[in-house]
């Protein structure tokens, strides 16, 4: 690539590949998204599904693993679901842990089969420590 032309260098010595836009597809991603809060959220936080999925889609691939640490009403874990991606979910807060709950249970994919009661289990029992 070097002998190509297509690595410049910068002030701190670090290689960049040159891209050149009549190669690019596409539009290039902004610096600003504009993205509507939810219409009817189910929990106090929840974010715009099209701002999840782009998110999940542009940092991961599918079958790969995602984390949300705060997943409130899940809307990140099912997006995640919905783009092939595996999961995990975690919150402190009880009426998350009910949504959450109830969304997976209600998953025709039966994301975990028999796991699901020793998963509830532990988070019931962390939770009421």
């Amino acid at each position: 690539m070097q002998e190509a032309g297509l690595i410049e260098w910068s002030k701190t010595n670090n290689p960049r590949k040159k891209v050149y836009i009549d190669e690019c597809k596409g539009k290039k991603i902004q610096d600003i998204w504009e993205c509507k809060d939810s219409q009817n959220p189910a929990y106090p936080t929840e974010k715009n599904r099209a701002m999840l999925r782009r998110i999940i889609a542009m940092s991961s691939n599918e079958g790969s693993r995602v984390m949300d640490c705060f997943c409130g009403g899940g809307g990140f874990l099912q997006e995640a679901l919905n783009l092939g991606r595996k999961f995990i979910g975690i919150d402190e807060s009880i009426e998350a842990i009910k949504l959450n709950r109830k969304w997976i249970r209600n998953n025709e994919n039966n994301l975990f089969g028999s796991d699901v009661a020793l998963i509830e289990k532990f988070v019931l029992n962390r939770t009421h420590q």
